[in-house]
């Protein structure tokens, strides 16, 4: 799996447990960042013990995406280790407390089981097993320019605030979204953040932004 090298860097500060923004065009290669890491994770006992992770859950703004992710999830590491939470029928891996190696989910879902509200009905445990799993994951919030919503900008704001301050890894990637929009999403959380631009671009970096220059073709990618 070929990763491009905005993706790369992305990994490289996860691995030192540094949250980051990731900001590259649609089509980079974004989303396999989740596939990935959960195979790190899932390999490496000594990455999964630095990062104290040991799952990806990967939060998407539509259920579409989530379906279609997870099928390609599927078709690269078989159904054992993959899993969802959407209120769509993908079969038997529908994963209510986030217990999978990776799990594709809702913001929604998402949103109610961090505030302890578990969405989908399970006999074997309350939502604090779902809680407990998200905050011994890697916690990927993509496509984060559709959520542009008030409501939902601010629901990402706190739990990217409350995931920080407990050291859990977190990554924000979009493909475009204004350095104002930025600010306001992180707010006062430290990451670090990475854009990825056209080689040759006349870019300004901020103060502390990474740039990665890179041959950009206007094709999409696989993933």
């Amino acid at each position: 799996m070929a990763l491009k090298e905005g993706v790369k860097r992305a990994l490289e500060y996860i691995a030192q447990g540094v949250p980051v923004f990731l900001r590259a065009p649609t089509g980079y290669g974004k989303s396999f960042l989740s596939i990935v890491l959960a195979k790190m994770i899932y390999e490496c006992e000594e990455f999964r013990r630095s990062i104290a992770a040991y799952r990806v859950i990967h939060v998407l703004p539509f259920k579409s995406i989530v379906e279609d992710l997870y099928r390609r999830a599927v078709s690269v590491w078989g159904e054992g280790h993959v899993g969802y939470q959407a209120s769509i029928d993908l079969g038997s891996a529908k994963d209510p407390i986030f217990r999978r190696r990776l799990i594709y989910t809702t913001l929604d879902s998402f949103v109610l089981n961090f505030s302890k509200i578990t969405p989908l009905r399970t006999e074997r445990a309350t939502y604090e097993a779902a809680r407990a799993s998200i905050y011994t994951s890697v916690v990927i919030f993509d496509e984060a320019h559709l959520y542009a919503t008030p409501k939902a900008l601010a629901a990402i704001k706190t739990m990217l605030e409350s995931l920080t301050k407990a050291k859990a890894p977190v990554i924000v990637a979009t493909a475009t979204m204004p350095s104002s929009l930025v600010d306001k999403l992180v707010g006062s959380v430290d990451v670090k953040l990475i854009t990825v631009v056209k080689e040759g671009a006349k870019y300004k970096p901020r103060p502390g932004e990474e740039v990665v220059e890179e041959k950009l073709s206007d094709e999409r990618l696989a993933v």
